[in-house]
C-alpha cells in the first residue's frame, strides 16, 4: 500500500510493501495511485522518531491507521476486467500484513524479539508476493517506500 511501513518495521523484523492495483484501465490506476499518493504524503508528514525500539513502535503505531484507511479506500475500487483475482489477492495480502504489523507492535512493546523475528520471516514471502503483484498491476505510487520525515 502507499503507506509503506517498510522502513520503520524492517528494524522490527518485517518488511511490508505497498499496495497493488491492476494495470489496465487508466481510471482505475489513477484512482489507486491517488489513494496511495495521499497516504504517502500523510506518512511523510508524521514526525520522525528516534532510531530506538520505542521510536520505531511509536512511528509504526502512527502509520497503521493511515494504512488501514488506505486499504479501506482501495477496497472501494473495482478492478478492471480480468484483474479481479489478482487485485483480491493484493487486498488480502495487505490485510494480512496489517495484522502482522499490529502483532509486531504488541510484541515489541512486550520485548518479545523472537516473536518479532518469527513474524518477519513468516511474512517475507507475502511481502515479496505483494511487491511482484504491485509491479505486475502497474500502480507505482502504491509501491513507494515512505517514512515519517516531519519534525519531532
Amino acid at each position: 500500500m502507499g503507506v509503506r511501513i517498510c522502513a520503520a518495521t524492517a528494524a522490527l523484523g518485517l518488511l511490508l510493501v505497498g499496495c497493488g492495483a491492476p494495470k489496465g484501465t487508466p481510471d482505475f490506476v489513477a484512482k489507486a495511485n491517488a489513494i496511495c499518493a495521499g497516504a504517502n504524503r500523510q506518512v511523510e508528514a508524521l514526525p520522525k522518531q528516534a532510531d530506538t525500539l520505542h521510536g520505531l513502535v511509536t512511528s509504526v503505531s502512527a502509520e497503521v491507521p493511515l494504512a488501514q484507511a488506505e486499504l479501506t479506500k482501495l477496497k472501494t475500487l473495482t478492478a478492471p476486467s480480468g484483474k479481479e483475482a489478482i487485485y483480491a489477492k493484493v487486498l488480502s495480502n495487505l490485510g494480512a500484513e496489517l495484522a502482522a504489523v499490529q502483532q509486531i507492535i504488541k510484541d515489541a512493546r512486550q520485548s518479545h524479539t523472537s516473536a518479532i523475528a518469527a513474524i518477519g520471516q513468516r511474512m517475507a514471502p507475502v511481502a515479496n508476493e505483494l511487491d511482484s503483484e504491485a509491479i505486475a498491476l502497474g500502480v507505482t505510487q502504491c509501491t513507494k517506500n515512505v517514512s515519517p520525515e516531519g519534525s519531532t
